[in-house]
C-alpha cells in the first residue's frame, strides 16, 4: 500500500551523493506517471547504466547534476549505457551537468514536443558527457500537434568535449497526418 502512494510523487530531488550500490543499475521512472520534477544532485547513481524516463504524462522538468550516471571505470574504453527521455509529452526543461553520463553509448531524445531548453555540459569547462555515444533527437508529431517538430526548443547547448567520440548525432523528424 506504501509503495502505490509513493506513485503520486510530483516532485523526486535527489540529494548530491546518492548512490545506490553495484547492484543498482537501471533507473526506470516509468510508473510515476505523476512525476513534474526529477532533479538530481551532483556525484549521484555511479552504478546506473540504463536512465529511463519515458511515457510520463505529467513531467515537465529533469535536471541532472555533475558527475551523475559515471562509474569511476567508465573511462576504461568500455563504454555502457543509455539515457533516453522519450514520449513525455509536457516537458520543457532538459539539463545535464558537466562529467553526467561519461561512459553512456546513447542519449536518447524522442518525442517531447514542448521541449524548450536542452543543455548538456557547458562551454567553459570540458564536460566529457556521453564521450562514447551517439545523441538523437526523434520526433514522430501528428498533423495534430505541430507542422515542425521540435518547433518549441529554443536553446540547444552541447558544451566542451561532450560528445567527444560520438558515434553519431541524429536529428530526426518524421511528420504525417494522423488519419
Amino acid at each position: 500500500m506504501e509503495y502505490e502512494r509513493s506513485l503520486d510523487v510530483e516532485e523526486m530531488i535527489v540529494d548530491c551523493n546518492v548512490g545506490f550500490g553495484p547492484s543498482f543499475t537501471v533507473l526506470d521512472l516509468g510508473r510515476f506517471a505523476r512525476l513534474r520534477v526529477f532533479e538530481v544532485g551532483d556525484n549521484c547513481f555511479g552504478y546506473v547504466e540504463t536512465v529511463k524516463l519515458a511515457g510520463l504524462p505529467q513531467l515537465e522538468r529533469v535536471r541532472i547534476g555533475t558527475s551523475c550516471f559515471s562509474r569511476s571505470g567508465s573511462d576504461d574504453g568500455n563504454p555502457i549505457g543509455s539515457f533516453c527521455l522519450t514520449d513525455c509529452p509536457r516537458v520543457k526543461e532538459l539539463t545535464i551537468g558537466r562529467k553526467s553520463f561519461v561512459g553512456y553509448t546513447l542519449c536518447e531524445i524522442a518525442n517531447d514536443f514542448c521541449l524548450e531548453v536542452v543543455e548538456v555540459g557547458d562551454l567553459a569547462e570540458p564536460g566529457l558527457s556521453f564521450k562514447c555515444g551517439a545523441l538523437e533527437m526523434k520526433s514522430a508529431f501528428a498533423w495534430l500537434y505541430s507542422s515542425a517538430d521540435l518547433s518549441k526548443l529554443k536553446t540547444l547547448l552541447i558544451g566542451s568535449e561532450v560528445l567527444k567520440k560520438y558515434t553519431s548525432a541524429v536529428f530526426e523528424s518524421e511528420c504525417f497526418r494522423g488519419d
